[in-house]
């Protein structure tokens, strides 16, 4: 990976006549690179923030059903009303 960096700055600054630009160009290369490291870097802090279980997430009902994709209660968490049960009456 050092090796990939090294040859793209070398291509950046050789190939590419950064080393003779102006300021304003070398400002928005540099902008450019920490705003991808800040965005890689968001990916990595939520990945490894993710829970480890791997349990499946059971209906809140009666019967601890499995939660299907189209159950609402599935996207809004443990706590939503859920339109699949049926209604008392």
């Amino acid at each position: 990976m050092v090796i990939a960096a090294v040859k793209s700055a070398v291509v950046a600054i050789f190939f590419m006549h950064l080393a003779h630009e102006s300021r304003l160009i070398l400002i928005m290369v540099i902008g450019s690179i920490l705003l991808l490291a800040t965005l890689v870097g968001f990916v990595f802090l939520d990945f490894f923030n993710r829970p480890t279980s791997h349990a499946p997430r059971m209906h809140p009902g009666r019967g601890r059903r499995r939660l299907t994709a189209t159950c609402a209660s599935w996207r809004a968490g443990p706590r939503a009303r859920c339109p699949c049960r049926r209604a008392r009456g």
